[in-house]
């Protein structure tokens, strides 16, 4: 694979393990949050790769230099109504590659605004839908080595959830799929889903595990619409100082794809609720 083609491959995973963070006790992706209550999330992380995989999957050393990126990430969900939250999501990164490339980007990713609506719920079960736009946060999309996806992106997904009781607070799971369809330029569309798991060990402490999957409706080695597969999966411990406060720190590995970059991403992340 040419230099060029390596650092495009190599620039997907910026945005590709962005796509999933901050999740806590507090926040399960199936809930709405209560009316008039703000949740905020901030994330310090970092990803740290010397391979990629090629479009057959096989894993293969970068001949260009590790790929490196540091994010913060600022994380809002707030209660419209009982029934609807709205979402908001600004990332700013510094992108790097490694001797012998020495070069780097930084800057604001993806600026995402969406909304989530409940469904139904059923006792300790809850759905929902959930419906993003994400826009070019000011970065240069001309570049192979991007800070985001690139053009402005719709993101639809069907949501589920399930809550348990365990050592005196509520553990949970939730799932989510759907599809993220970009409204311009050459970038495949994607099946997208997403999975967290948070049990609790006692008021204090819980283990939180995580999956994801992204899948483009093609992929292949030709410039332009080649497309990418991504497959990772996480753990972390969470530390809950106070009943509305939630302290984070887990690995994210990635561990199959096509077409984009192979290493694991280390995270920290803060989160507190506020009421009315």
């Amino acid at each position: 694979m040419k230099t060029a083609a390596r650092r495009a491959v190599l620039s997907v995973c910026v945005f590709c393990v962005a796509c999933f963070s901050g999740a806590s006790s507090l926040f399960a992706a199936a809930w709405v949050q209560p009316y008039g209550e703000t949740f905020f999330s901030f994330s310090l992380s970092e990803y740290e790769s010397g391979w990629y995989r090629d479009e057959e999957g096989a894993r293969r050393k970068s001949g260009d230099g590790a790929y490196r990126k540091r994010e913060w990430k600022l994380y809002i969900e707030h209660g419209l109504t009982e029934e609807t939250t709205l979402l908001f999501s600004l990332p700013w990164q510094r992108a790097e590659k490694l001797a012998p490339s020495n070069f780097s980007e930084s800057g604001f990713h993806d600026l995402e605004i969406g909304i989530r609506r409940r469904l139904w719920a059923r006792g300790f079960e809850t759905a929902s839908w959930q419906a993003l736009v994400g826009i070019p946060a000011g970065y240069d999309t001309e570049k192979s080595f991007r800070l985001g996806e690139g053009n402005t992106y719709l993101d639809l997904r069907y949501l589920w959830g399930r809550s348990y009781e365990m050592s005196g607070r509520y553990g949970y799971i939730s799932l989510e799929g759907g599809i993220r369809h970009f409204l311009e330029g050459v970038e495949v569309d994607q099946f997208r889903m997403d999975g967290t798991w948070f049990h609790p060990f006692s008021k204090k402490w819980g283990l939180q595990s995580t999956f994801s999957v992204i899948e483009g409706f093609s992929i292949s080695s030709a410039p332009g619409r080649n497309g990418f597969s991504l497959w990772k999966a996480g753990a972390g411990v969470v530390y809950s100082p106070t009943d509305q406060t939630d302290i984070m720190v887990r690995n994210i590995w990635d561990f199959a794809g096509k077409n984009t970059g192979d290493g694991s991403n280390l995270e920290l992340v803060f989160s507190t609720r506020i009421g009315r």
